[in-house]
């Protein structure tokens, strides 16, 4: 296979792509673009002018810290799953999950904006960033263009053993969608197993 020869622009191209894939309006970190693949990029960028350097170039904001956004999801996912009469424990940020549901259900919170894939396809991303997960279930939550939840996905984690979730129209992550059953169903599962070996 020909090596790929890197022009400055072509590089600028595909950042825009991978902005684009990973619904983002800001320079992508290295684990993103490794995440959607493309550890080609995530190298041309570390050996020329790094990711602060080619943001710079391009105009584009670096990362900031999530976790403010991240903590606000959680609340709101909190709120939502209460409201449905589960008994939810919110975590401290070293746990690798956000939440405990019903005292025995780890679930991660997700949120992801939609975007336009070629500017045809209408898709939510979810960046898992982890493909062996530390919980039990993905609550994953879809905003639309205005940023209002659209959709919500209750993602067994095995079933989910990738970097990225993109769910698109008629999505085959469409059998997840509003599924708190299946908390309730690990619920009892997990109960029945502790109560068995008590």
């Amino acid at each position: 296979m020909a090596r790929k020869f890197w022009t400055d622009e072509m590089v600028e191209q595909e950042i825009k792509k991978s902005m684009e894939i990973l619904g983002i309006d800001r320079m992508p970190t290295g684990p993103e673009l490794q995440g959607i693949g493309r550890n080609d990029l995530h190298c041309r960028i570390s050996r020329t002018y790094g990711y602060a350097g080619w943001a710079e170039k391009q105009g584009l904001t670096l990362k900031s810290c999530d976790t403010r956004t991240g903590k606000r999801y959680e609340e709101i996912a909190t709120n939502l799953l209460k409201d449905k009469g589960y008994e939810v424990e919110r975590m401290t940020t070293k746990h690798p999950y956000d939440l405990m549901v019903k005292g025995v259900v780890k679930v991660d919170v997700k949120v992801g904006k939609v975007w336009f894939q070629e500017g045809k396809w209408r898709i939510h991303t979810f960046r898992l960033e982890k493909r062996f997960p530390t919980s039990d279930f993905y609550l994953c939550i879809g905003l639309n263009e205005k940023e209002e939840i659209e959709k919500i996905f209750v993602i067994p984690s095995l079933h989910a053993r990738i970097m990225t979730i993109s769910a698109g129209e008629n999505s085959k992550w469409d059998k997840y969608l509003i599924r708190f059953d299946l908390l309730d169903t690990y619920s009892e599962f997990m109960q029945g197993f502790l109560n068995g070996i008590e």
